[in-house]
């Protein structure tokens, strides 16, 4: 009777077991998070978005799961060689550390920016105060986990100016060459570099809007893209800009974001025009991504993803979506 007893409490325990591990099993799959799921799928081009320092506690993390690359705008130069990062804190620098670790996105620091690019002229132009910034930046840019430098002096004023931006971007280049560290910079369409600084860059970020009247078009986004190649640029060195915010046609000084006009009209994914502003809708959006897909560029620049529609209607997601159609 003892015996039986023992070799019913073993059938007893065994199946006890089965069912504990059975039920850890269930629970462990019910806990994994969307993007444990399912595989990720990575886009077939680079999307490379803007989080200026002003907004960047107001966007969420998981805009980092459909980009390549984050650029945080953004320190200044100062005159002589100092870096001014009054713009970034350690609370700034651990989000986006978390955003890189949780998504595997690249981090890059932006440099000026247009009322932040005052201190490039003196900086550049003295060889001492010049190679002092160089130092200062690619050390901190190690230090911190940026993975690349975006320069973005708008606007150098005359041939002087030009040849010292020109020499930073050719030295730069040069102390980063061994680092791993790329080096792009955010260009206007009317702004030209010399031959030295474009077989130095690694990426142009081509600010294909704010043109007048309908501010950025997919014509003229093709006419922007052309000028470029037509200088002789590399087209596998070009991201092509697009704007996450609308202008009103008849005044310019007048803009408003994404996110508002969704909220404001809801639009139809093929509008691009409401209440006399005029933006980039879904579907320009995708037919841009498409341009630069089917014609080899480097990918997708944003300027600004605080400025999308994070719950609906999403610009970054109609990016990511045409970045991955017919992926394996």
């Amino acid at each position: 009777m003892f015996q039986n007893e023992m070799v019913l409490l073993k059938k007893i325990l065994i199946i006890a077991v089965l069912i504990v591990f059975i039920s850890c099993s269930e629970d462990s799959n019910n806990n994994l998070g969307p993007d444990d799921q399912k595989p990720v799928v990575l886009p077939k081009m680079n999307i490379v978005g803007y989080l200026p320092d002003y907004r960047i506690q107001t966007i969420p993390s998981t805009v980092a799961a459909k980009a390549t690359e984050l650029i945080y705008f953004s320190i200044e130069p100062k005159t002589n060689g100092e870096l001014d990062l009054s713009r970034i804190d350690n609370q700034a620098l651990n989000l986006l550390k978390k955003m890189k670790n949780d998504h595997g996105v690249r981090l890059i620091l932006a440099v000026g920016g247009w009322d932040r690019s005052a201190g490039f002229a003196a900086m550049s132009t003295t060889p001492l105060y010049r190679n002092h910034f160089i130092d200062n930046l690619t050390n901190y840019c190690a230090q911190n986990g940026f993975d690349g430098i975006d320069y973005d002096w708008e606007f150098p004023a005359n041939t002087t100016q030009r040849a010292g931006y020109d020499s930073l971007i050719v030295n730069t280049k040069k102390a980063i060459a061994q680092s791993g560290m790329t080096l792009s910079v955010a260009l206007n369409p009317f702004q030209t570099l010399g031959t030295s600084s474009y077989q130095s860059l690694d990426y142009i970020h081509l600010m294909s809007y704010d043109h007048s009247g309908r501010h950025s078009t997919y014509e003229q986004a093709v006419k922007d893209v052309n000028a470029l190649i037509n200088r002789g640029i590399d087209k596998h060195k070009i991201r092509l800009g697009v704007p996450f915010y609308g202008r009103r046609i008849a005044d310019f000084s007048q803009a408003i974001t994404y996110q508002e006009i969704v909220s404001r009209y809801d639009p139809d994914p093929a509008v691009d025009e409401v209440d006399g502003y005029y933006f980039n809708g879904i579907e320009t959006i995708k037919n841009k991504s498409r341009y630069a897909l089917d014609q080899g560029l480097a990918g997708i620049m944003i300027w600004e993803l605080g400025q999308d529609s994070h719950q609906k209607k999403s610009l970054l997601g109609a990016i990511y979506q045409t970045a991955t159609e017919d992926s394996p």
